[in-house]
């Protein structure tokens, strides 16, 4: 399971247990912004490779 799909399924499972209903369970599911950056480095045995880094922010109510 890729680390996404765990997250989600862990997510719906708790909000289910706790049962919020399913209007809370996807307003808190969806993500306010997603941001992807990905950078090139070239390694030390010359090969070059692409790391990948992600910020997903759900609510900004407690601030940035």
């Amino acid at each position: 399971m890729a680390g996404s799909d765990a997250t989600n399924y862990y997510f719906r499972k708790a909000a289910r247990i706790m049962d919020v209903g399913d209007r809370i369970e996807t307003l808190l599911a969806t993500p306010l912004r997603e941001v992807k950056a990905q950078v090139s480095i070239e390694l030390d045995s010359g090969e070059i490779r692409t790391f990948v880094g992600y910020r997903i922010q759900h609510d900004n109510s407690r601030g940035p």
